[in-house]
């Protein structure tokens, strides 16, 4: 009988490094939860199994995947696949380089993927766009992209997609000066929407991408 380990921490340079990958590390997703073969995965990730077996011969020699149960069938059993636990820990050093790379590494990706994703649905606004900049009243200097009116007026891009039949787009920065209160209030609510809507996903059903951040700035 399978039995998934629940969790497990790894202390290992090379599989660091692996991870630290987030294209790599997406091909180890499909088998967390539970036991599937290569096609199985294969399609969960939109990969063809003849290059995705690739990813599973690695992930099983590095110790991350392993071959839950076999069915039986004429010719050659079908294997199923599992991660060596549920939740996988990789070890920092005291520094925290493993995990600094990581987060280098993935908002570097995920701020190229939001850039090239927002202005593509800018193409289905069907207006003359452009950077609109100003001061904020609390003295920011404010960047908001626009659509220009016949009249040379600016109207925020964010109002056009609110629109109910243009694309769920949003995008926007904000340096804010906030009370150590107010600053853990708004903290709580960007974790609870999150976890709100996490729990309204849907299989085969339009795929979007949220980035919520909060950060204190420090001065140098």
């Amino acid at each position: 009988m399978f039995k998934q380990n629940d969790t497990v921490v790894i202390n290992n340079s090379k599989i660091s490094k692996l991870l630290n990958n987030s294209s790599a590390a997406k091909n180890l997703q499909p088998f967390f939860l539970t036991p599937r073969t290569l096609t199985q995965a294969a399609k969960l990730t939109g990969k063809k199994p003849a290059s995705y077996y690739y990813w599973i011969k690695k992930f099983i020699n590095m110790g991350l995947l392993k071959v839950a149960y076999e069915e039986k069938r004429a010719g050659s059993n079908i294997k199923y696949y599992s991660t060596i636990a549920k939740n996988i820990i990789i070890k920092d050093d005291k520094h925290l380089n493993i995990i600094r790379d990581y987060f280098v590494n993935a908002v570097e990706e995920y701020n190229h993927f939001f850039a090239i994703s927002y202005v593509e649905s800018l193409f289905d606004l069907d207006k003359m766009l452009g950077l609109m900049f100003t001061s904020s009243e609390e003295g920011y200097l404010h960047t908001t992209l626009v659509s220009i009116t016949d009249d040379g007026k600016g109207i925020p891009v964010g109002k056009q997609f609110e629109k109910m039949l243009q694309p769920a787009t949003h995008v926007s920065w904000h340096h804010l000066q906030l009370r150590f209160q107010d600053a853990k209030e708004l903290q709580g609510k960007l974790r609870k929407l999150a976890k709100e809507y996490e729990k309204k996903c849907v299989e085969n059903e339009s795929s979007y991408l949220m980035q919520l951040g909060l950060i204190p700035v420090k001065a140098h």
